[in-house]
């Protein structure tokens, strides 16, 4: 990504705009006073938009403020091209309040989701800074990493449903209801953890399993090693040395891996006990 140009801004942007105020913490629908729709948002977006090629800068931040708090709010999943239109402009109010390392990611969730957009000319020029940062994020190199499953409903990340979440640019992560009703809105920061929800204890339960599996192993070595050693204090008269010693070797082996597959599950029931809900 270029660095931030000394480059002047134009006059309508120098006026002071904030980022977006979105919540840092989890807003749930309840929590809001009226619900808000993907339309809504789509027509503040779009009015930022207009004021940013009408060179007002009160529109803006007036239109970017209500988009704030209508996101938390909204009753429906937010459609991909809609939320590429928010981290576009909200990069554009990072960028402009001096946050330029801010507005990376939220280019670059812009560009991810919508690479074949490019800020036409009446609202940057060709050399604006702001264009050029947005023009050198590379939408093809992005990182997105797995996020716990609900427990109940489903879970989107910037309108797909997927648990694949980016890690390395700004998203709006979306908890649906088995109805498919949004339930909880939040537009995260790649530095900001995921809201907490009930999640499908995956972790725990391959360590249960897997302890299982190795109790049971350790078990049924524990059983052939009493076989063998049985088999070795019998009083046959056709034993020889060689067969004596089969046994006993036999004999220790699988009392060994009985106490190693029974160490496995003692360790991995603790850590399913530690690792929790998980």
């Amino acid at each position: 990504m270029h660095r931030p140009s000394s480059a002047r801004l134009p006059a309508f942007l120098i006026g002071g705009l904030v980022p977006a105020a979105f919540a840092s913490s989890p807003a749930y629908a309840s929590d809001c006073m009226a619900a808000s729709h993907a339309s809504d948002v789509a027509d503040r977006l779009t009015a930022a938009e207009s004021a940013l090629q009408s060179a007002d800068p009160d529109a803006f931040q007036g239109a970017m403020e209500e988009v704030s708090l209508l996101v938390p709010c909204l009753a429906d999943t937010l459609p991909a091209t809609t939320a590429a239109q928010l981290h576009r402009l909200t990069g554009v109010q990072e960028y402009n309040s001096g946050n330029a390392a801010r507005a990376a990611p939220a280019f670059l969730a812009a560009r991810v989701l919508d690479p074949s957009y490019h800020f036409p000319a009446s609202e940057f020029s060709a050399e604006h800074p702001i264009r050029q940062n947005y023009d050198a994020e590379n939408a093809g190199q992005f990182k997105d990493k797995k996020a716990p499953e609900p427990k109940i409903g489903s879970i989107t990340f910037d309108g797909t449903g997927t648990r694949q979440r980016p890690v390395d640019r700004n998203t709006v992560l979306q908890l649906l209801n088995p109805s498919n009703q949004v339930t909880q809105t939040t537009y995260l920061l790649p530095d900001q953890p995921l809201p907490n929800y009930p999640a499908v204890p995956h972790l725990r339960n391959s360590l249960l399993i897997g302890s299982l599996a190795a109790l049971a192993g350790s078990a049924a070595c524990y059983g052939g090693a009493w076989a063998t050693h049985a088999s070795f204090n019998s009083d046959d008269p056709t034993y020889t040395l060689d067969k004596l010693k089969s046994y006993q070797g036999a004999t220790n082996a699988l009392f060994a891996a009985s106490i190693s597959l029974g160490a496995v599950a003692i360790g991995g029931g603790t850590g399913a006990l530690l690792v929790g809900a998980r």
